[in-house]
Order: C-alpha cells, then sequence, then structure tokens
C-alpha cells in the first residue's frame, strides 16, 4: 500500500488517493516544513493539527511533546539523507481518540518537478486505540461528508447563482461588508467564494476558510490575477482558529456554513473572537422551523419556468442530493439564527438588521460588535 501510494505522490500538496485515504497522512516539504496532511490525521490530531500546514515539523513535534511516546517523525539525521523508507512504532495520546499504537512509515524521495528537491510522506498506521471504533466511525463519516461536499463543489457555481434567493443572501453579505472602514475580512465556510471574490473586487482583505478542499480549488479559479495578493485560502477547520489573535478583522461572513459543522457553536464564538470591537458580522443560517423540501421545489419549479433546468438537469441533481445530506434539520447540534441573534444581544451587539432569506427559511443577522467588548 505505501509503495502504491508513493508512486501517486510525485508532487506535493497531497493528491486525492492520499487525501481521502483512511490511514493518517502528513506531507513535509525540503525545509522540514509540514505541507498537507489528509483527513484522517486531521481526525486522529485535531486540534493538535489545526494550522500546521507551513509550520515546521518541530513546531509540531513539540506541542505534542507530553502526549507523544516516540517519534511520530524521521530523526532529522535521517532527513537530510537520501531517499529511504524509515519505520518505527509510536504511541500518541489523541485528545479525541485516546492513547493510540501507531506504526509510522517514513518515506522520502525525490520529488518530480521542477527543482527536484526531496519530500517526505509520513503515515501512521493506526495498530490500536482506546476508542477505535470511535476513530474508525469518525474518519469513515467525515470521509462520506468530505466526498458529498466534492460532488456538490463540482456543480454549485453552475446552479446556485441562477437562483433569486441565493443571489440576494450572496448580495447582502457583500453589501454589509463592502462600507469604508472594513479592510479586512474572514469569510468563515467560504465554499467557493462568491463572497471572497466579490469582497476581493471591491478592495477588501480576504482570509477565506473552509474544510472542503474541492469548494477551495473552485474559489482559486475565480479570483482574478490582480487580486490574488488581498486573498489568501486556507483549508482549516474554523472551529480551532487559534493560530489568530484576538480582534483580528475588521469584518466576518459566515454563509450557511456553521449549520453543517461538527461544532456550529464553537465556530460562532470563534467568529466573534477574531472581530474586532466596532466590526461588522455578517451571518445566515436556517431558522428553527426550516424546511428543505418547499426550497427544493421551488427550485425546481424556478429553473423550469426560465428554461434553465434541462440545460443544469445533471448539476442540479447533484446539488439536490447533497442539499438532502445535508440537511440542517437532520443536525444533532443545530445553531439556528434564532439563537445568533440571542447570543449578539447578550454580548451587547449593536445595529441589528435581520432579514429572512431563502423564502423565510433562513435569515441573515447583520450586526456591530460593541467598541468597549
Amino acid at each position: 500500500m505505501i509503495q502504491a501510494l508513493m508512486n501517486n505522490h510525485a508532487s506535493l500538496p497531497l493528491d486525492q488517493s492520499a487525501y481521502y485515504a483512511p490511514v493518517p497522512t502528513l506531507a513535509i516539504d525540503a525545509s522540514g516544513v509540514i505541507s498537507d496532511f489528509n483527513i484522517a490525521m486531521r481526525l486522529l490530531m485535531h486540534p493538535d493539527i489545526e494550522g500546521a500546514r507551513s509550520r515546521s515539523v518541530d513546531e509540531l513535534r513539540n506541542a505534542i511533546k507530553d502526549r507523544i511516546e516516540g517519534d511520530l517523525f524521521p530523526s532529522n539525521e535521517r532527513a537530510n539523507g537520501d531517499r529511504y523508507l524509515s519505520v518505527a512504532h509510536c504511541r500518541y495520546q489523541s485528545p479525541r481518540f485516546g492513547w493510540t499504537q501507531l506504526r509510522r512509515s517514513g518515506i522520502r524521495y525525490r520529488q518530480a518537478d521542477a527543482d527536484g528537491s526531496f519530500r517526505t510522506l509520513i503515515f501512521a498506521e493506526v495498530l490500536s486505540a482506546e476508542r477505535a471504533d470511535e476513530l474508525a466511525e469518525a474518519i469513515g463519516l467525515e470521509l462520506r461528508r468530505q466526498l458529498i461536499w466534492e460532488s456538490y463543489a463540482e456543480s454549485y457555481d453552475r446552479v446556485l447563482p441562477l437562483l433569486p434567493f441565493y443571489r440576494e443572501v450572496v448580495n447582502r453579505h457583500v453589501k454589509s461588508l463592502s462600507a469604508p472602514g472594513i479592510e479586512t475580512v474572514l469569510d468563515l465556510g467560504a465554499g467557493t467564494g462568491n463572497v471572497s471574490v466579490a469582497l476581493v473586487e471591491a478592495g477588501k482583505k480576504v482570509t477565506a476558510l473552509d474544510l472542503s478542499r474541492a469548494m477551495l480549488e473552485k474559489l482559486r479559479s475565480k479570483v482574478p490575477t490582480g487580486s490574488r495578493s488581498r486573498l489568501i485560502i486556507q483549508e482549516q477547520n474554523a472551529e480551532h482558529l487559534s493560530q489568530w489573535r484576538n480582534e483580528t478583522f475588521d469584518g466576518v461572513t459566515v454563509l450557511l456554513a456553521c449549520y453543517a459543522m461538527a461544532s456550529p457553536v464553537r465556530a460562532f464564538m470563534e467568529a466573534i473572537r477574531l472581530l474586532r470591537p466596532g466590526g461588522q458580522l455578517v451571518i445566515t443560517e436556517p431558522k428553527r422551523d426550516f424546511q428543505l423540501e418547499p426550497l427544493l421545489a421551488f427550485a425546481d419549479q424556478f429553473l423550469k419556468q426560465e428554461g434553465l433546468y434541462e440545460k443544469v438537469k445533471d448539476d442540479w441533481e447533484r446539488v439536490n442530493s447533497a442539499n438532502i445530506e445535508l440537511d440542517p434539520q437532520k443536525r444533532d447540534a443545530p445553531l439556528r439564527a434564532e439563537d445568533i441573534v440571542a447570543e449578539l444581544e447578550s454580548r451587547g451587539f449593536e445595529d441589528f438588521t435581520i432579514e429572512d432569506s431563502h423564502l423565510g427559511n433562513c435569515a441573515t443577522v447583520c450586526a456591530r460588535k460593541p467598541k468597549d467588548a
């Protein structure tokens, strides 16, 4: 298995075969910086590994030193050598799954790109874990969720911008954050970046975060060349943003993203923490009485009335299926628009506007963080 994966990794970041593999995998560039890790590794090492891309191996090694027996990484001396395969065992105390026994395979090889520099792949095969069943279930569930998002990403921009309620809510977010005095914006759950791109084109500096690699690839493809310096795109869990200091951004936008996260309340609290006093928050989320079926029926009828259905039929079916899988009513720990309003009011947020969207199934909440927060 390792040899097969190695043959598929001529370049970094990880390709799809390793990104979606159930074996926790991590990639290190020639300078000892973590360049990528897959879904399984993120689950195993969450939250230790959040924000680890572009950090050195030594930083991560130091962060987990009290929860590791042995070493997850090959020694520096060995890493400076030529191509090799190194196998060792170690134990890691996962914050979520307890002590895990790992067989670490480190593969160093010369990358088949222009510079021909060496790269290292770390495969951490889980031999046993205190909560092994939970770990296997979590990996399987997250892989399935990410594949749903990948399917969604393929058709998202071919369908959603055709729908009037989607265009309305995107414009609402962009308009609310285009005011003078708002220079830096955080887009949590940015998706394919329709809000991010519009804000960048309006001259804002935007940090766009999402856990779906497929969605972010669509975003990258849409950014005008002249605007790329104003946009940071990062594959990141929105529930743990410790690499950013408190009160970093002038504005925060969250467009139908929290409801699909594992810990929506935690992500919402991170949005509040990162917003500067006097900054603007714009968030659209489902209401308590959200009903998916009428919304999909309206969209289906609208596409047919406008003569668009046959042109986007396959894409619409893909979007439809993804929405059914991601139905907010199926969530165990929902965060509703009403909850958002109540929390912001309790924190003294000001200048509220609350507008229904998506045929009354969702609401956009716009509010300003108090300057004395």
